[in-house]
Formats: C-alpha cells, sequence, structure tokens
C-alpha cells in the first residue's frame, strides 16, 4: 500500500524539472506520462473551474501540489498574502513579473474589483496553463499572461505605451534577471509607482545570515544596489513567519525617477 502511494505521488508530482533530469526511454516515458496525466487535469479543470472560487482549491482539484517538488507560492503564506492585498487596494493598473501558478495574481485582483493585471512568465512550469485557464474564467479581461522571457517581453509592454501603478517583481531569482526586471519597470512606471521586490532579504545587525540561499540572494544584491546607485528610495521591508517553505520577505518602494508616463 506505502509503495502504491509513493507510486501515485511520483506521478502527480512529475514536472519537467524531473524530466530533464533523466535520459533516453525513461525520458521519453516520463514526458508522455506527463502529457497524459495533463491530459486527464484538463478534463477535470474544465468541470472544477465552473464550481470553484478559490485558486488552491483549483488546482488540489486537479491534482496539482505545491510541495515536493513544485515552486512554492505567495498564499502559502498568510502575512504575505495580507500585505500584497493592503499595498493592492487602491492601484488600478498592474504587472507582475513572475506568474507561476497565478495565486498572487489572484491575490492582487480580488483586493481591488476595479483593477487590471498584466503577468509576465516564462512558461516553463505545465502548470502555468492551468492557472492561466483558471484566471482568465474568473476576471476575464482584467487579466492577461504574456508569456516569454521578461527581457523579452517588458521591452515590448513598453514600447506599447504601457504603465502600471504597481510592479511586483517575482520572476526570475538570478541577479542579472532581477537587475534588468527593474531596469524595465523603471520604464513602466509613473512618479507614484510602488515597486515590490519578493525574495528580499535582510537580516538584522549582529545575526547570523542563515536565510541567504539561490532564491533571494539574486533579488537582494539587485534592489541593494539599485538604491545604493540613487534609482529606488526604498519604504519598507517585511518578513513574514513561514511553516514548511523557504524565508519570505519582501522589500518595497519608489523609483527616484522614472521614464514612464
Amino acid at each position: 500500500m506505502k509503495f502504491m502511494q509513493r507510486v501515485k505521488s511520483f506521478i502527480f508530482r512529475l514536472d519537467y524539472l524531473k524530466i530533464n533530469k533523466t535520459k533516453g526511454f525513461l525520458k521519453f516515458f516520463y514526458y508522455c506520462l506527463l502529457k497524459s496525466i495533463n491530459g486527464r487535469r484538463w478534463i477535470l479543470a474544465y468541470f472544477a473551474v465552473q464550481k470553484i472560487n478559490n485558486l488552491n482549491e483549483y488546482f488540489s482539484k486537479i491534482d496539482i501540489f505545491w510541495y515536493g517538488g513544485n515552486e512554492g507560492h505567495t498564499q502559502q503564506v498568510d502575512g504575505e498574502t495580507v500585505f500584497l492585498s493592503q499595498q493592492a487596494v487602491n492601484k488600478s493598473r498592474v504587472l507582475e513579473i513572475g506568474f507561476n501558478g497565478g495565486h498572487s495574481s489572484e491575490t492582487l485582483l480580488l483586493a481591488n474589483k476595479e483593477a487590471s493585471l498584466d503577468s509576465v512568465d516564462i512558461g516553463f512550469h505545465h502548470y502555468v496553463k492551468f492557472g492561466e485557464y483558471y484566471m482568465k474564467k474568473k476576471f476575464n479581461k482584467r487579466f492577461k499572461l504574456y508569456t516569454g522571457k521578461s527581457s523579452v517581453v517588458l521591452p515590448e509592454l513598453i514600447n506599447s505605451g504601457k504603465c502600471y501603478d504597481l510592479i511586483f517583481i517575482d520572476g526570475s531569482h538570478a541577479y542579472e534577471d532581477v537587475y534588468l526586471d527593474l531596469k524595465h519597470a523603471n520604464q513602466l512606471s509613473h512618479d507614484e509607482t510602488l515597486i515590490i521586490m519578493d525574495d528580499v532579504y535582510q537580516p538584522k545587525k549582529g545575526t547570523k545570515e542563515l536565510y541567504f540561499d539561490h532564491h533571494n540572494s539574486g533579488p537582494t544584491q539587485a534592489w541593494q544596489e539599485f538604491i545604493a546607485e540613487g534609482l529606488v528610495v526604498e519604504k519598507g521591508y517585511e518578513q513574514f513567519d513561514t511553516i514548511n517553505t523557504n524565508q519570505r520577505s519582501i522589500a518595497y518602494g519608489y523609483f527616484t525617477t522614472v521614464n514612464g508616463n
């Protein structure tokens, strides 16, 4: 029985990261298996989306889980969800860099019934399309996902004349990518645009830097460099209590000069 439970758990947690770690026939077999599982999920999603009113329940219904394989999301931490909701209340035009499964998109749009949100995601994870399907069904024209590298998509948004009231950066965690996201965000801002940078970690003086790792070192370095260069004024920093997930923290502020409208 335990063996069958492990097999079931492995099947439902199968993703491209696991597939890419294999070779030859096994890789092909896992790829076909994931396609088959996702076909079943699309059938479940079609019926579930009509009856369900929150994203977590939707993913549960279609057997997509958020521990033990998939990346984490903001709604795993109550404090972060409350913070994002509070910041989005009076923001009509929102940009999110890093959609993942859509949890922060849902939080931001629920906070302001009049807001619209553009999200950018590289689209690597198989569950991105499932999250996009749910968001489009629930929020219609208020939500749009641009799939591709932010380094490509953001300049296209800049050229189209887009400008946002709130920009939430939670995409790639590599320093070079985050720094470029901030540069592009500057060109999509106006004087009062709020910039929220996820995964910035600022340990208190005299304490050990226990939580620096691959997920927050890049965002922290890029954010601190923008401050040091006088390009960003930080207005606050929040560190959230977490259980069964990485250290979660956020810094936020405003650009000192902007290229937006």
